[in-house]
């Protein structure tokens, strides 16, 4: 099972989905301004979606 599948599946069963399907942790992508956290991504996304929001983050 992908991480997208998994994710999906677990969705509204509250925190003991976790461990029914195995889930050791949640991917997390944050970004720093100043020493500050300004953004903070949770869960899987498609590359061009981090891409995209990569870009925007920079550019601002």
């Amino acid at each position: 099972m992908t991480s997208t599948a998994a994710t999906s599946s677990i969705r509204g069963l509250g925190p003991e989905a976790a461990t029914v399907y195995g889930v050791m942790f949640i991917l997390t992508m944050n970004m720093f301004a100043g020493c500050r956290v300004a953004k903070a991504n949770v869960g899987a996304k498609p590359k061009a979606a981090i891409q995209s929001e990569l870009r925007n983050f920079i550019s601002s």
